[in-house]
């Protein structure tokens, strides 16, 4: 079982279409520009997890995305982490957000 949580919402907001959450920004290979709805259409048109990486390779920008595909769910920020994603796992339970205070209040076990 998972649970996403999308917490930060200042600035750019969180944004989901096919089934992928953005935030942020970025370019491809062609130079076009990638927000909102059209960088997660984008993210969906992978297929396979090599299909992902390839595609995410060729994004230059600023960039958080949760999402689902055929091969499973995958998450991913762009090469700075600028818009970071945490996760744990607590009980078969995965944990995604974009804030490291609901992974703690997720998970009883992290002591700071």
């Amino acid at each position: 079982m998972t649970n996403i949580t999308t917490y930060y919402n200042l600035g750019d907001e969180w944004t989901s279409c096919n089934g992928v959450a953005v935030k942020g920004y970025a370019f491809n290979n062609s130079g076009e520009l990638l927000k909102e709805e059209s960088l997660a259409r984008y993210l969906a048109l992978a297929k396979t997890p090599d299909a992902l990486a390839l595609l995410l390779s060729q994004l230059n920008g600023l960039f958080s995305a949760i999402g689902t595909a055929p091969f499973g769910l995958f998450a991913a920020v762009d090469r700075l982490r600028t818009i970071p994603l945490f996760y744990t796992t607590h009980k078969s339970m995965l944990n995604i957000s974009d804030s490291p205070y609901t992974i703690i209040s997720s998970c009883p076990t992290i002591i700071l």
